[in-house]
């Protein structure tokens, strides 16, 4: 009785201090360091591993994200939309995902701005599928960042996206 409440202890001491060290690296809806649903240059401790929960109207997630590297940092996530059906005349499933996302770390110079590229959704079924470019400085203690999005990021001005040049599949998106 005694060796199930110190596992217990440990799983729930252990709980603790995950979500303690993700919520101090601010991971976005995405999985990567961020902000709600914008990435940011940043990049998660290198070794680092984070396993987030999010239920949200109308995405249930599942996300893993690990950092081998200073200059990488990797997804793989789970997703549940409930306000989608499984697939035609299903009204009791809801719609299932799974993708990758990742981000990858081109720039950190101490004079300029940390730049990273980034990919949601780049092996999935595509409702998430973005790509972005992203510039991160500090002014004193205000963190700011700056950046260009296609895919579900782009919804304001109107870029050409740049990643069209590597694969033509950039310019068509799922209507998920």
């Amino acid at each position: 009785m005694q060796f199930k409440i110190n596992i217990k202890l440990s799983l729930v001491i252990w709980l603790f201090l995950t979500i303690f060290k993700t919520y101090s690296q601010t991971i976005n809806s995405h999985g990567v360091a961020g902000y709600i649903n914008m990435p940011s240059a940043l990049m998660l401790e290198e070794g680092s591993m984070n396993f987030h929960l999010s239920r949200n109207i109308p995405d249930r997630k599942i996300l893993v994200t690990g950092s081998p590297f200073n200059w990488l940092d990797a997804t793989i996530f789970y997703v549940d939309i409930t306000k989608k059906e499984y697939g035609p005349g299903s009204s009791t499933q809801s719609y299932k995902d799974k993708g990758f996302n990742f981000k990858v770390k081109v720039l950190d110079a101490n004079n300029w701005p940390m730049v990273a590229i980034g990919m949601n959704d780049f092996a999935g079924t595509g409702i998430y599928n973005s790509e972005y470019i992203v510039a991160t400085d500090f002014y004193g203690r205000f963190e700011y960042s700056l950046g260009l999005g296609w895919g579900k990021y782009n919804s304001g001005l109107k870029f050409k996206n740049p990643f069209i040049y590597i694969h033509k599949q950039f310019e068509e998106r799922s209507q998920g």
